[in-house]
């Protein structure tokens, strides 16, 4: 059976295909990730050996064009096509979804991570990508917001085409829940599968190319999260919940502590603030790492703080499966039912944040409480058992 996988947002299509590689033969995965994509670049992640570490699967590149590309595929992306039209199974992820619409008869899986729905298949997201447009461009506003509305319709479309769609548990986001339950109305639609997060195998695949630099021998905080501009629960993440609780718990701490980040994003902004709030002496900034030389960090940390926005805790389910204790907020009912056994230290507040940063000065809670989160994740958080329910293998 061939399988094809497209897309590589957040390396996690990248995943599927290494984990596809145990059920089919051949697996081609095209990745669309710029060159110093550092998150989405599975090259990058797994470094120049990435075709040992990724077991057999041949990884492409396919040119890098705009999104709008997809609306002419006949002239951008035949020879992609003519690949996916050879294929038994088919993964698409990102703008490539649109192209379910020319395989008709093919089993295909929509991979939905983010912005492939929220943003892709928006009707209102055309008109929010044009409204900053300055310059001379603000001449041409409504031909962009046309080919725009027109890549919408395309993404809806292929989206209806695929048979089945990859995406969180029915509640992990509302919103979206809502706007699939639009798009999709009536007898036709495909199969939702519940998405699973992470390939548990590929922890053990990490190669370990160059050594981490010197980390003090202390409490180590790591917090591996995008520093974003933008709302504070959404678009920051919840760095600043994160540094307000850093500069409360650095005058009550029975332990000396560092708290290591990374240069992420729009992290001058995270730097001025540290600063103000006194606690630049003990926040360590690094350069960002690839995926390999992140797993040694969370091998080599205490505790790691995930996300604290409303956002999906998604990389921190690897520090999970490695049993670290993991502080992170999870933001609606069908997420906390979903961690509920989990291990995962929840917050709300600075209060809290401070609280399990406490606890976790104990070596032994840690441990159990990394224990809980390693068999959680093993059992219950691996994309293996998602392949387990598709029936399509």
């Amino acid at each position: 059976m061939k399988a094809v996988v497209v897309g590589s947002m957040n390396c996690l299509p990248t995943e599927y295909a290494i984990l596809l590689k145990k059920y089919c033969n051949p697996v081609i995965h095209y990745y669309d990730a710029d060159e110093h994509d550092t998150l989405s670049n599975p090259r990058i992640r797994w470094g120049d050996d990435s075709v040992q570490v990724t077991q057999g699967v041949t990884i492409k590149k396919i040119a890098f064009h705009h999104h709008l590309s997809y609306l002419f595929p006949w002239l951008f992306h035949f020879k992609l096509l003519a690949q996916l039209k050879s294929a038994d199974l088919i993964l698409l992820s990102g703008p490539s979804i649109s192209l379910a619409r020319w395989l008709a008869g093919k089993q295909v899986v929509a991979l939905a991570y983010g912005n492939d729905i929220s943003l892709f298949c928006n009707p209102e997201w055309p008109a929010m990508s044009v409204s900053e447009v300055t310059g001379l461009k603000r001449f041409i506003k409504p031909f962009l917001r046309y080919l725009k509305s027109r890549f919408v319709s395309a993404q809806v479309s292929g989206l209806k085409s695929c048979t089945h769609y990859s995406y969180f548990v029915p509640g992990f986001d509302i919103e979206i829940d809502s706007l699939l339950e639009r798009l999709l109305a009536g007898a036709d639609q495909p199969k939702r599968l519940t998405r699973y997060s992470i390939n548990i195998d590929i922890l053990e695949m990490a190669r370990f190319r160059a050594p981490l630099p010197p980390l003090p021998e202390c409490y180590r905080i790591l917090f591996p999260v995008r520093f974003s501009q933008g709302n504070e629960l959404l678009g920051d993440k919840g760095w600043k919940l994160l540094f307000d609780g850093l500069k409360k718990y650095k005058a009550i701490a029975k332990r000396k502590f560092i708290c290591i980040c990374f240069k992420k994003g729009n992290y001058f902004d995270a730097m001025a603030y540290a600063k103000a709030q006194g606690i630049e002496d003990v926040v360590k900034w690094q350069d960002v790492v690839s995926f390999d030389i992140l797993i040694q960090y969370y091998r080599r940390s205490d505790v790691v703080v995930e996300q604290l926005g409303t956002h999906w805790i998604g990389q921190g389910l690897y520090a999970m499966a490695l049993g670290k204790p993991v502080i992170g907020r999870v933001s609606t009912k069908s997420q906390k039912d979903f961690f509920k056994e989990s291990g995962l230290l929840q917050v709300e507040n600075v209060d809290q944040l401070v609280a399990h940063l406490s606890k976790c000065e104990s070596k032994e809670y840690c441990e159990s409480t990394g224990n809980k989160s390693s068999q959680f994740v093993r059992t219950s958080a691996n994309i293996e058992s998602e392949f387990l329910q598709w029936r399509l293998l």
